[in-house]
């Protein structure tokens, strides 16, 4: 990918992005193209929201996937 075109998977690419799962010149790439590129910059923002809403629910339950007592 460079930094002009936006890549043929964009949701597996933010994904891969805000799990840090990019090598660190893959990810230089990928922060100047979602600086310019609106709609991949948007799925950035999705994809961080679903994996926070998913902690947030993970952290409110219990070892045993119950609710922690309140």
């Amino acid at each position: 990918m460079d930094s002009n075109s936006c890549p043929p998977d964009p949701k597996e690419t933010a994904e891969a992005f805000v799990m840090n799962r990019m090598d660190p010149s893959e990810k230089s790439v990928y922060e100047e193209h979602i600086a310019h590129c609106q709609a991949c910059a948007m799925v950035v923002e999705e994809t961080r929201e679903f994996v926070q809403a998913i902690r947030d629910a993970s952290s409110e339950l219990g070892d045993e996937g119950h609710e922690k007592p309140k």
